[in-house]
C-alpha cells in the first residue's frame, strides 16, 4: 500500500490554483528572527520596530524584514469605473428656471404664463385633469401654489362645466384663442343630460361675453366604464350637441376609439386614480395618450390657421 499512500500525497488540492483560495488563507504573522551566536552558543532575540528588527546581544546589526506581498485582487472585486449616463428623452428635470417642473424654456409662440396660464401654440388651455396632466408632464408648466387642489391657470383638477363658467367670468385675462375640454367630471358624477346642456351653454356664453369664440373639443371616451353604458350614451349625445352648436370644434373622440367604436385602452393608464378636485376616480391618459392629444391639437390648429383668414395671428 505504500505506492497508494505516495500517490495520494503527490496529488494537488483542487483549490490550490484559485486566487480566491489564496485570498482567504490566514496570513502567517511575522515572527522576530532568532540569531544564534556560534561562538558562545547564546540566542539573541530581536526587537521589532516598524519594518526593521534590531537585535540585542553580541552583534548589533539591523536586519530588514519585508512584509509579505498581498495577493492581487480578482477582477470581480476591482473598482468599476463610473457608468456613463445615457440620454433619456423622457427624463424629467427637477431643477430649473421656476423650480418644480418648470424646466421648459419659454418659446415665442406661447402666451405669458403669468397672465393666461398654460398655452399651446398661443392657444390658452382650459380643462380638467386631462388637460392639467398635459400642461404639467408634456408642456412643463408647474402647479399654482397656495391651493388645496391641483391647478395651473384655468387647467383645474375636477373642473366642471358650471365651475368653468364662473372661472371664465372672473378671470382677469382671457386669450383671443382658447381651447376648452370640460365635461368629463360632470359625466362621472352622473349629471342629467339637460343639466349638462344648460351648464355648457352658460360656459359658451361667458366666453362670448368676453368677445372670445372658444374652440370646444369633444369629450374622449371614459375608460372607467367600457361598452354601451348610460354614461357612454350621454357622452355621445354631448359630443353631438357640441359639434352642432359650436362653430369652432375639434373632434378628439374619434382619435381615442378603434374603427368599431371600442375604446383605445392603450392610451390610458392601467387603472383609476384619485384626483385632488373630485371624489370620483379618473383613468387619465398615459404617455402615449398625451402625445396623441398634442399631435391632434397641433394638426387641427395648423389646419385652421391655413384655411381661415381670421385665425392668422403670426
Amino acid at each position: 500500500t505504500k505506492h497508494v499512500v505516495h500517490m495520494i500525497q503527490q496529488q494537488r488540492s483542487p483549490r490550490a490554483g484559485r486566487s480566491s483560495y489564496r485570498r482567504y488563507m490566514p496570513r502567517v504573522p511575522v515572527e522576530a528572527p532568532v540569531s544564534q551566536d556560534h561562538q558562545s552558543s547564546r540566542l539573541t532575540v530581536g526587537t521589532e520596530t516598524g519594518n526593521t528588527v534590531v537585535t540585542h546581544g553580541v552583534y548589533s546589526e539591523t536586519v530588514q524584514v519585508q512584509e509579505p506581498a498581498r495577493p492581487s485582487r480578482s477582477s470581480r472585486f476591482q473598482r468599476r469605473t463610473t457608468r456613463v449616463e445615457r440620454y433619456n428623452p423622457y427624463s424629467r428635470r427637477t431643477t430649473g428656471r421656476t423650480g418644480g417642473t418648470g424646466w421648459r424654456q419659454s418659446r415665442s409662440d406661447e402666451l405669458d404664463y403669468s397672465m393666461y396660464g398654460p398655452s399651446y401654440h398661443r392657444h390658452q388651455l382650459v380643462g380638467d385633469d386631462f388637460f392639467l396632466a398635459i400642461a404639467k408632464w408634456e408642456l412643463g408648466f408647474s402647479f399654482d401654489q397656495g391651493h388645496s387642489i391641483d391647478m395651473s391657470g384655468l387647467c383645474i383638477s375636477g373642473l366642471t362645466l358650471s365651475e368653468a363658467a364662473k372661472r371664465v367670468e372672473v378671470a382677469p385675462f382671457i386669450a383671443e384663442h382658447v381651447i376648452v375640454n370640460v365635461g368629463t367630471v360632470d359625466l362621472l358624477h352622473g349629471r342629467a343630460m339637460i343639466d349638462l346642456i344648460h351648464d355648457f351653454n352658460q360656459l359658451v356664453a361667458r366666453f362670448r361675453e368676453r368677445n372670445v369664440e372658444p374652440i370646444m373639443t369633444t369629450l374622449v371616451p371614459i375608460a372607467n366604464s367600457g361598452g354601451r353604458t348610460p354614461m357612454a350614451e350621454r357622452l355621445l349625445k354631448m359630443n353631438e350637441y357640441i359639434c352642432r352648436t359650436c362653430p369652432r370644434t375639434i373632434d378628439l373622440w374619434k382619435h381615442f376609439v378603434h374603427a368599431n367604436g371600442t375604446v383605445r385602452f392603450e392610451c390610458y393608464q392601467p387603472g383609476p386614480r384619485k384626483v385632488s378636485g373630485s371624489i370620483m376616480p379618473h383613468v387619465l391618459w398615459n404617455k402615449l395618450g398625451r402625445q396623441l392629444m398634442l399631435g391632434v391639437l397641433g394638426n387641427e390648429i395648423a389646419a385652421q390657421l391655413t384655411t381661415d383668414e381670421q385665425w392668422r395671428y403670426y
